[in-house]
């Protein structure tokens, strides 16, 4: 008899504790409003029961953040004309005697030997400064194409910023940067123009070397 009394208390022990347990998940998932006054405290608002307004805080689209950032961008792009202009006015400066050509590039010599800034292609990119130097090397046959493309993988691989490349029958060779202002190409434009000239130099020197071992 004993047994069983002590049996039957500790089931009802049980069923009690598992019932308190219960009851205090269900309050600790209640949800509790975000939005509330500062000065009241939390215990209170929920004894009170009392209601608060959520605020609706307008959240901007993702699309329509970042097309408002390409305008904005765009609206900082000079026009072709800028560009050109702001161009000539600093060779101009640094004692070059610039012009424009049909397709709108800057052109200006140094040592006897023809360069181009090509205009149209920051104007699409306000970020991108290319200066090229065109038609450096003529390529006579197609045993010295291959000869040509063996130097330019050498200047590629050597010299920084420097593509050497071909264009029909002729050996082309360039300087590319990144700006953050389309102005800031002042500020790097000599040792871009030494080292294409050193880009250019090791090519050569390439080019004997191999022609060299042919006699």
């Amino acid at each position: 008899m004993t047994r069983i009394m002590m049996t039957h208390t500790l089931k009802t022990t049980l069923t009690v504790l598992c019932t308190v347990s219960f009851l205090s998940g269900c309050v600790a998932t209640q949800e509790v409003p975000v939005d509330v006054p500062p000065d009241k405290p939390s215990m209170e608002r929920l004894s009170s029961g009392e209601q608060f307004p959520s605020r609706i805080i307008p959240v901007q689209p993702a699309v329509q953040r970042l097309s408002g950032k390409k305008r904005q961008s765009n609206a900082q792009t000079q026009s072709m004309k800028e560009l050109q202009l702001m161009y000539l006015s600093y060779l101009k400066k640094e004692g070059y005697l610039p012009k424009i050509d049909s397709d709108g590039d800057v052109l200006f010599k140094k040592e006897g030997k023809n360069y181009f800034i090509d205009v149209e292609a920051q104007q699409k990119d306000p970020n991108y400064f290319r200066m090229v130097l065109p038609n450096f090397w003529s390529i006579e046959n197609d045993i010295e194409r291959l000869e040509v493309l063996v130097a330019a993988d050498q200047v590629n691989s050597t010299i920084k910023l420097v593509k050497v490349h071909t264009v029909k029958d002729d050996t082309w060779a360039s300087v590319q940067i990144f700006v953050s202002n389309q102005e800031d190409f002042q500020d790097f434009f000599p040792r871009m123009m030494s080292i294409l000239s050193g880009g250019v130099e090791l090519f050569v020197k390439k080019m004997r070397e191999i022609k060299s071992k042919k006699i």
